[in-house]
């Protein structure tokens, strides 16, 4: 998502679906310098671990407003869009939610067709993206260096201790 979206600072971006890509998205998009982040999903707990790793509002994907709420949130749509569920129904209020120019990724795969109206894409741009548009051998040593970066952050440091805690399953070494 840093690199196929080339998401900018002080943009904003909103991110259907918060799995471990959405999530992931969303903290690219704070490492990033997006200002306006937004989570969207149906999944409460989804939404607290969203709002603990950088985005700046979320809406709850069963809403019947979400559309509206989102461009409430960022007037006249967001600069970046991203789906990671592959619903054909979440796709077109992520197309729907983009401003004029903004930048849609798609990274779901549909299991049905997508069928939008005839100027849905007008003026927009949406890509297919897999495994992020970047090279692993340039793209994991950056991102390596930014967990040294941030590995004194509160946040960061108190997600790592209670996710441990957390785990059942021993951890087995090759």
């Amino acid at each position: 998502m840093l690199v196929a979206l080339d998401v900018q600072p002080d943009t904003s971006i909103v991110v259907f679906g918060a799995g471990a890509v959405g999530l992931a998205a969303v903290m690219a998009a704070r490492v990033a310098g997006a200002s306006t982040i937004i989570a969207v999903d149906i999944h409460s707990h989804r939404l607290e671990l969203a709002a603990d790793l950088g985005a700046t509002q979320v809406v709850d994907g069963h809403a019947v407003d979400v559309v509206e709420q989102i461009l409430t949130a960022s007037p006249g749509g967001a600069d970046y869009t991203l789906d990671t569920t592959g619903n054909v129904a979440v796709i077109g209020k992520a197309l729907a939610t983009l401003r004029m120019a903004g930048h849609c990724g798609l990274v779901g795969i549909q299991t049905e067709p997508l069928v939008l109206d005839p100027v849905a894409l007008v003026g927009k741009t949406v890509s297919g993206i897999l495994e992020g548009g970047a090279d692993p051998q340039r793209l994991v040593p950056h991102l390596i260096s930014l967990c040294g970066a941030t590995a004194g952050s509160p946040s960061i440091a108190s997600s790592r201790r209670s996710h441990s805690r957390t785990s059942t399953s021993p951890r087995r070494h090759p």
